[in-house]
């Protein structure tokens, strides 16, 4: 995988000067770009997604996600649910996938 990367210049391989065995994977500027491309794609995709959400899915999202962007949003199962149904996924779609909403 990180070769495929590598090869693409998406991220580049630096050796460790204290341990031989160590050689750490940083993104390139294109890797940079391409993050941020993706980041900019999903972020409007979910705005999209939300605004379909009634008032208490909005409100179940943006409580599981917290003050810290970091932090993961874990959404209770009517959530997860509505948010799939706003995203125009369908039960057996993710009852195929083993994604349990």
């Amino acid at each position: 995988m990180v070769e495929h990367l590598v090869r693409k210049r998406l991220v580049r391989r630096v050796p460790s000067a204290h341990d031989r065995r160590t050689v750490k994977v940083h993104l390139a500027e294109s890797g940079h770009h391409l993050v941020g491309l993706v980041t900019d794609r999903r972020r409007v995709e979910i705005e999209c997604i939300l605004e379909h959400l009634p008032a208490r899915g909005r409100d179940q999202v943006a409580a599981a996600r917290g003050p810290s962007p970091r932090r993961p949003a874990v959404l209770r199962r009517g959530g997860r649910r509505s948010f799939a149904e706003a995203a125009g996924e369908s039960p057996v779609q993710n009852r195929a996938l083993g994604w349990d909403l």
